[in-house]
């Protein structure tokens, strides 16, 4: 593993990810078997990574790189600018049962707070 890379302390994650969401679809990298394993939920309209990424939790062995590897681009059309689906995947988190020592509850209120 190089100086730019690291192992991040799976309880240091989990403790990042209750806090906001800082996974993009496009940065998760897998093995296919292993994400067959969880799918997208696609009742999310939106939020779908962050709902994947909170299933997988448990089961994960996360490493990162400081190196910039996507590019994220917005367009006028796309769903992250949607506020009605952003409130109805909101909703779907504190309906959902996740195997992770946060309050779900917590997570909504932070995202709340940052749309609001």
């Amino acid at each position: 593993m190089s100086k730019q890379e690291a192992n991040l302390n799976l309880k240091k994650y989990e403790e990042e990810m209750c806090n906001g969401n800082y996974i993009s679809t496009q940065s998760i990298l897998v093995k296919k078997s292993f994400i067959k394993k969880y799918l997208f939920d696609t009742r999310f309209p939106r939020l779908q990574d962050y709902d994947l990424a909170l299933r997988m939790i448990p089961n994960l062995k996360v490493s990162y790189t400081k190196e910039i590897l996507v590019d994220l681009y917005r367009e006028k059309d796309s769903i992250g600018n949607s506020q009605n689906k952003y409130n109805e995947s909101l909703n779907l988190l504190l309906n959902k049962k996740y195997n992770i020592k946060c309050n779900i509850e917590h997570i909504y209120n932070i995202f709340k707070k940052k749309h609001n």
